[in-house]
């Protein structure tokens, strides 16, 4: 009997020889660096300095590729950043504040995204609530039944 974890399990594949999907072990881990691109790094790594000097010099005779190439590998790309703007929400229940989510967006005042973000918020917030009164909730039957029992 054989205690070998590779050769007990043996991996699962379709009849033209294929991994079939969820086959554990199978192909190599993610984040794991290729071969063949630590191959081709060496093979680039004496050519760079020329080949970057010959990027730089594209992109200054205004080769758009060439300043795109650079710009991207140097700068992030830039996100919207909006000011927070107050808006009113009136309400008592999580639904009112909702609702008055959804009118400000409809209405322009936030964007969809700020919206969808308060929304997300609001539900998190309400699974905490729940979760909190469920908790108080056992703490005060255990009392009870101490009291009683």
């Amino acid at each position: 009997m054989s205690t070998d974890k590779q050769t007990d399990k043996k991996p699962l594949k379709d009849v033209r020889g294929r991994f079939i999907k969820g086959n554990p072990g199978g192909g190599r881990p993610k984040g794991s660096p290729d071969r063949r691109t630590a191959r081709y790094r060496e093979a680039l790594e004496s050519e760079l300095p020329d080949l970057l000097e010959t990027l730089v010099g594209n992109a200054r005779n205004g080769d758009m590729t060439a300043m795109k190439m650079i710009l991207d590998r140097v700068l992030p790309p830039l996100k919207p950043a909006e000011q927070a703007k107050p808006f009113p929400v009136d309400g008592d229940s999580m639904i009112d504040v909702a609702n008055g989510i959804l009118k400000n967006a409809s209405a322009g005042a936030i964007s969809i995204a700020d919206a969808v973000a308060l929304l997300n918020a609001l539900a998190t917030f309400g699974r905490v609530t729940d979760a909190a009164r469920k908790v108080r909730r056992e703490e005060e039957s255990k009392q009870w039944d101490s009291l009683l029992g």
